[in-house]
């Protein structure tokens, strides 16, 4: 029976294959990135004291401006589950390049098509599964890069951010059930707290108005059966859609 025994393995190919999309997106725009403000180049025929800053007349600026976003994602934490979530957050730019974020997700998870098959088989089996039920962090939100983008008649205001935090993880697993391959499929809440990074694209559709594209990746201690059900540290990510306020 233990070679029916199915355990949990993540599957990021397709997050990392559009994550790499879209950084090769962005290198395509890059002789339009832009460094902050603040920043400046040295030229070797101007005299040694003399310092040229970069200025390329950002529309939308940063600095002493709130936002707020409204999102819808997806997770791809089991291969038994489908995960969507509803992502909102809060956040405020004390410096052009500098932010601090709050932020919630509130995730729906539900047995997939994969889940169906390994309990409709001639050996019916309990895969396990661990998931997310929601998560609240902190992030310090870091804003090196903006860019201008030229399409036709439309010019794309795009900042380019990046993001370090802590997160409070509620998290369910079927670990008991698992182990004797109980078929009542009972899930046991577990509270984790977890590292969070994040990368942001955010387009500025007005000087109010922002469509945004999050990558989020968490690192969190869990129990994991080919372990031996002891804990040690997985990797999982959400992308994020979403539609804010800037003010």
């Amino acid at each position: 029976m233990g070679n029916f025994l199915m355990r949990c393995k993540m599957n990021h190919s397709n997050n990392h294959f559009l994550f790499i999309i879209s950084l090769f997106f962005l290198i395509l725009i890059s002789k339009n990135l832009w460094a902050g403000t603040k920043d400046f180049y040295e030229f070797k025929w101007l005299d040694p004291d003399k310092k040229v800053y970069v200025l390329q007349d950002k529309l939308y600026e940063n600095k002493g401006r709130f936002y707020f976003n409204l999102g819808y994602g997806s997770q791809g934490l089991s291969d038994f589950q489908d995960t969507n979530l509803l992502h909102a957050n809060i956040g405020y730019n004390f410096a052009e390049e500098w932010g601090a974020e709050l932020f919630y997700s509130s995730y729906s998870n539900k047995n997939n098509n994969s889940f169906e098959a390994v309990q409709n088989g001639s050996v019916k089996v309990l895969p396990f599964i661990l998931k997310i039920k929601s998560s609240y962090g902190l992030l310090a939100t870091y804003s090196p890069f903006y860019a201008k983008l030229n399409t036709y008649n439309l010019i794309s205001y795009i900042d380019w951010s990046f993001a370090l935090g802590y997160a409070s993880m509620q998290t369910a697993d079927n670990y008991q059930d698992f182990l004797s391959n109980n078929t009542q499929n009972r899930f046991v809440d577990v509270s984790k707290s977890a590292i969070v990074g994040k990368t942001q694209i955010r387009f500025f559709l007005s000087e109010y108005f922002i469509f945004n594209i999050d990558f989020f990746n968490y690192w969190m201690k869990a129990r994991q059966p080919g372990n031996a059900g002891t804990e040690k540290y997985i990797r999982f990510n959400d992308w994020i859609f979403s539609l804010g306020l800037s003010f």
